[in-house]
């Protein structure tokens, strides 16, 4: 049975971030390089789900790793940290495990994940949202990610 949220909180993926992982609410190791490149592993936080916090835009934000949010959502406060504007207003709700808020885009300049720094990107501002999630649009332009028991392992 499908829940109807599409930005329910799934602890399926990780991020990393070249020059350094900040683990939040997990213990997180990045090993060295085999052929297919690094190795993040990350165990799983006591509440079930997958944290890491990333430096974007010269200050840390604490992701909860959410593969059924298509983009990054971010919460006012992180957004007015990292210096993510408003692009304008769009009227549209979002609709999260939380309930439905209402959302502004944005565009976040870049950050680095599993070796790769990706930018600019496309997020949305929810003043309802609980945390800042890390979308399917980073989370899709990982390589691999493997879920094994309590650890994930991304590439």
């Amino acid at each position: 049975m499908s829940l109807p949220l599409p930005l329910r909180l799934l602890p399926v993926l990780v991020a990393s971030l070249t020059g350094g992982v900040a683990p939040a609410g997990g213990v997180a190791s990045l090993s060295r390089p085999d052929r297919a490149g690094p190795v993040l592993r990350v165990a799983q936080a006591p509440d079930g789900l997958f944290r890491l916090s990333l430096p974007v835009g010269g200050a840390t934000v604490r992701f909860v790793i959410d593969t059924g949010a298509n983009v990054v959502v971010l919460t006012p406060r992180d957004a007015a940290r990292i210096g993510a504007r408003p692009l304008a207003a769009s009227g549209q709700r979002l609709r999260t495990a939380a309930g439905d808020s209402a959302m502004v885009e944005t565009r976040i300049e870049g950050l680095s994940i599993a070796g790769r720094r990706l930018g600019p990107l496309r997020a949305v501002i929810a003043p309802g949202a609980p945390a800042s999630l890390l979308g399917q649009n980073v989370l899709g332009q990982i390589e691999s990610v493997t879920l094994r028991g309590d650890r994930l392992e991304l590439r």
